[in-house]
């Protein structure tokens, strides 16, 4: 075994002399070769960028919920008392401890983004004191922010209501000239006795409900 490594050692050395006395032309011609090879590959990469997706478990779409924000949950309950859908409902899919954990298990693939997953999410009323409570300072406004970008992606409204939604989003509140607009409309239309003769009426009973 020495004698064999021995022998491996001296043709080792044999051929990096050899190489080395062959002289710096065939040297300098692969360098150059190597050079041109690395410049090939680099103008590849830029040509063809690899594609990636950001997703998680069932989320699907972009701006996808923290995973850092629901891993210092340790669901002990301190918020369920200073949140008023669970006291007004005592139901634990409307605690934020609930809600945290249906968000949690939409990235870990165990449920998916349907209308049971939707109504505790958008039931939230986004006072936040919630995190006041908490002694881990779980920022749960941000997760129900992220939960509800997903589900508008997943689940577009449609009909009156998406169409009414997508106009007031898309083009109404980016634009500050059309704001100040409907903000003078508005007062017009309260002070103007407009207000009370609609409700009379039951002229706002075409709105949505959360609209009325």
């Amino acid at each position: 075994m020495s004698m064999g490594l021995a022998d491996l050692l001296r043709g080792k050395r044999h051929h990096l002399e050899t190489a080395a006395v062959t002289g710096d032309g065939q040297t300098e011609s692969t360098n150059q070769t190597s050079a041109a090879a690395v410049m090939e590959d680099q103008q590849t990469d830029k040509t063809e960028p690899p594609c990636q997706t950001n997703t998680l478990g069932n989320y699907l779409w972009d701006d996808i919920p923290d995973a850092t924000k629901w891993a210092d949950c340790v669901h002990c309950g301190l918020c369920l008392e200073a949140c008023p859908t669970y006291q007004e409902t005592g139901e634990e899919q409307h605690s934020p401890r609930g809600r945290v954990y249906l968000i949690k298990s939409v990235a870990e693939g165990k449920i998916t983004i349907d209308e049971a997953f939707s109504d505790p999410v958008f039931g939230c009323l986004d006072c936040r004191a919630c995190e006041t409570a908490c002694p881990a300072n779980v920022q749960v406004g941000g997760l129900i922010e992220e939960a509800r970008g997903q589900i508008n992606q997943a689940m577009p409204e449609s009909g009156v209501t998406g169409t009414f939604k997508k106009t007031v989003l898309n083009k109404v509140l980016p634009n500050q000239k059309r704001m100040n607009t409907l903000g003078g409309l508005m007062r017009f239309y309260q002070k103007s006795g407009l207000q009370k003769a609609a409700r009379k009426t039951g002229a706002l009973n075409v709105l949505p409900d959360h609209l009325k």
